[in-house]
């Protein structure tokens, strides 16, 4: 056995053995065994609640943007359309990671906040969104979200204001066109 093979089986046994002192303190401090600093904990909560809240709005003022307000129906906000995004984002770790990288790219094409940018910006931004290249963030971001939020609106009847659909066209399907 060389040098070199006793020094790799050392440095792999010490890893191992960090990995498991890092689960017993883990473990230990989920029990409540160990007690972690209430500051950092109560400062690491209010961080992600924070950030919670900036994503939300962002998220929504997105949404808003895609499907705004009209005459006859209401918004993406107004149908809750965010909220059932964000639960289904729950859900998934690629789609929530997805859901706040593209928030933090909207806030910082914003150039602070997405949510309290005026209108035009706010299209200007989506806009350019739709033409970005399909293999950068903020046009997966727009497409994935975009077909979701489309979905979950109009499978609302309270989009259907205007529409000459009175019932979802399925199972029965679509009226004759001709009469």
């Amino acid at each position: 056995m060389t040098l070199r093979n006793v020094s790799s089986r050392l440095r792999r046994r010490g890893s191992s053995r960090r990995r498991f002192f890092y689960r017993v303190f883990a473990a230990a401090a989920q029990l409540g065994i160990i007690a972690l600093p209430a500051n950092a904990m109560a400062e690491e909560m209010r961080a992600s609640a924070e950030s919670a809240a900036t994503i939300a709005a962002t998220l929504t003022a997105f949404l808003d943007t895609i499907l705004p307000r009209d005459a006859l129906s209401g918004s993406a906000s107004d149908l809750g359309v965010p909220a059932a995004i964000v639960t289904a984002a729950k859900g998934d770790e690629l789609y929530s990671r997805l859901v706040d990288v593209g928030c933090q790219w909207l806030d910082r094409a914003a150039e602070g906040s997405f949510s309290a940018s005026s209108p035009q910006a706010q299209l200007t931004i989506v806009a350019w969104m739709a033409e970005s290249p399909w293999d950068e963030v903020p046009r997966r971001f727009y497409e994935l979200l975009r077909q979701s939020a489309l979905e979950l609106y109009y499978s609302r009847p309270e989009s259907w204001a205007g529409l000459e659909i009175t019932r979802p066209p399925q199972p029965v399907g679509y009226p004759d066109h001709w009469k």
